[in-house]
């Protein structure tokens, strides 16, 4: 059915839902993005990451059984007083740039800073 200058689809009587986003996952396991696409989502934001992640993510992006997007962040970034024992600690600016431009070289996504 056309309505004005847009196309409606009528797929009486389901409902269509284009694609979920799930912004905050932590992936433990190569085999669990495989879950998302069977409950329609079709975008995950991996909240810590290593370079296992990396290698998930480029597999996902050329394997179509997947049908999904995989991003991932780098592992934790704080600053000198830390909260968990699992992340980077820096202790000047220069400490901290230089591990956001290794990040971003190893090809993160993006990063999750606490402090």
């Amino acid at each position: 059915m056309r309505t004005n200058d847009s196309l409606a689809l009528r797929y009486n009587p389901d409902p269509v839902v284009t694609g979920l986003v799930d912004m905050h996952v932590h992936v433990d396991h190569s085999n669990v993005p495989m879950v998302f696409p069977a409950y329609g989502v079709t975008t995950v934001l991996n909240m810590r990451g290593d370079m296992s992640h990396l290698e998930l993510r480029d597999g996902i992006a050329t394997d179509a059984r997947w049908r999904s997007s995989f991003y991932t962040a780098a592992d934790y970034m704080e600053g000198w007083l830390q909260d968990f024992s699992f992340t980077v600690e820096f202790d000047s600016v220069d400490d901290l740039s230089a591990a956001v431009k290794r990040r971003k070289s190893d090809g993160y996504d993006f990063l999750k800073i606490y402090k």
